[in-house]
Formats: C-alpha cells, structure tokens, sequence
C-alpha cells in the first residue's frame, strides 16, 4: 500500500480490539464495497471503553497490534468520545 502502511479493520468496534478480531483491508475484500450499503466490519456498543481502566487497557492491544493510528469513521455517543479518549 502507500506509504508502507497497511490498512487493519477491526470487527464488532471497540469490542474487536479487546477480542482482538481484526484483518487486513486488502483490494480483494474491498472491491464492489462502493456499491454496498452497510458495514462489513460490523459495529457493537463497548462497556469496557467507558472506563478509564478499559481506555488503557485498548491502547495496550492497539500496540500489541502494531497499530499505530486509528480511524473511527462512523459513531456517535460511544466511538468519538472512545476515539478522544486513546487520543490523550
């Protein structure tokens, strides 16, 4: 990919970095999405994000992973206030 980077969906939101169910967004899984509606990684409410300690615990798994960004596309009440919070 550009600039050497890999594109890693995680499954069922937050909840997939703590189960650590996650892929590689490659051409081949990608392709005719455009034309889709809907999410292929699926999407879930995470108890654990709204805790201090389960912020902590994310940005652990987030780097066992290697992953060194993350990009919250869609959400609301959970996913931004959980995406500011492994911001800081």
């Amino acid at each position: 990919m550009a600039h050497d980077c890999r594109v890693v969906g995680i499954n069922n939101g937050y909840d997939g970095i703590f189960d650590g169910t996650c892929e590689e967004l490659g051409g081949r899984l990608l392709s005719g999405m455009i034309d889709r509606g809907g999410t292929i990684l699926q999407s879930s409410r995470c108890k654990r994000m709204y805790t201090p300690e389960g912020v902590d615990e994310a940005r652990r798994r987030l780097a066992e992973l290697g992953i060194q960004g993350l990009v919250v596309r869609f959400g609301g009440d959970g996913s931004l206030p959980g995406a500011l919070e492994l911001s800081r």
